[in-house]
């Protein structure tokens, strides 16, 4: 279950960090930090409608993204989905309907539009 991936992905992080969104009844955000000071942002596409989110002041990021495209792999095979080297993060993030993306970094979060 997509659940599944959203509890694997704060395992071992322990601090909330604030997360701002410009439109937060399409996009949720949250954002996590372990002890080292590395964070990972989780980002879900609210709506049945693709949506592009902005990211600020996050450098140096990968990005994974859990979509339509391969939901029945990560559901079936959860492990390999989070073994699979993550992309680069771009400046903006093109969510699908109902995704979820899961961005890690070592520098803060400041503002998510």
């Amino acid at each position: 279950f997509p659940l599944w991936h959203v509890f694997a992905a704060l395992r071992g992080y322990r601090d909330i960090a604030a997360t701002v969104a410009s439109e937060p009844l399409r996009v949720a955000s949250l954002a996590v930090s372990d002890r080292s000071g590395s964070l990972r942002v989780l980002l879900a596409n609210l709506s049945p409608d693709p949506v592009s989110v902005r990211l600020t002041t996050i450098a140096n990021a990968s990005l994974r993204v859990l979509d339509a495209r391969n939901i029945v792999g990560a559901t079936q095979k959860p492990e390999e989905f989070w073994r699979r080297t993550p992309a680069p993060l771009a400046s903006a993030v093109e969510l699908g309907p109902h995704a979820l993306a899961f961005i890690d970094s070592a520098a803060p979060a400041r503002q998510l539009e």
